[in-house]
């Protein structure tokens, strides 16, 4: 049974085993495609992951600023707390994930403390 090249439809011979494609040519274009489609899905959302990384490396890096911040202290700062992966221990502890940078939630829900997965900026 013969395939189809996934880029411009011509049929593949034997002599193309399980490829997909054609040529190399169709396989780096169908990539750059697919690429492509999925910056531009992430597009929108790097400029708010690139602001929060920089309020939050700004803050954790700051010699004499605290290490602990309420939500509006954070969103005075720039942070927008709406963009972000949530972890929740088996103690019941809440984190917040901005790459490498962790929030950690305070029992009362009312502060939040500064944490670096990247211990060299210590």
């Amino acid at each position: 049974m013969e395939g189809k090249c996934l880029e411009c439809g011509l049929a593949l011979s034997e002599m193309h085993g399980n490829s997909k494609f054609c040529c190399d040519d169709h396989k780096k274009r169908k990539k750059k495609r697919r690429q492509n489609y999925r910056y531009s899905l992430m597009q929108p959302i790097l400029p708010v992951l690139l602001k929060n990384l920089e309020v939050l490396d700004k803050l954790y890096k700051s010699p004499d600023a605290k290490k602990e911040f309420t939500g509006e202290e954070l969103k005075k700062r720039g942070l927008q707390l709406n963009l972000y992966i949530t972890c929740i221990e088996p103690n019941g502890t809440t984190k917040l994930i901005f790459g490498a940078y962790v929030l950690i939630e305070s029992p009362d829900k009312k502060t939040y403390k500064i944490e670096c997965y990247d211990r060299k900026h210590d």
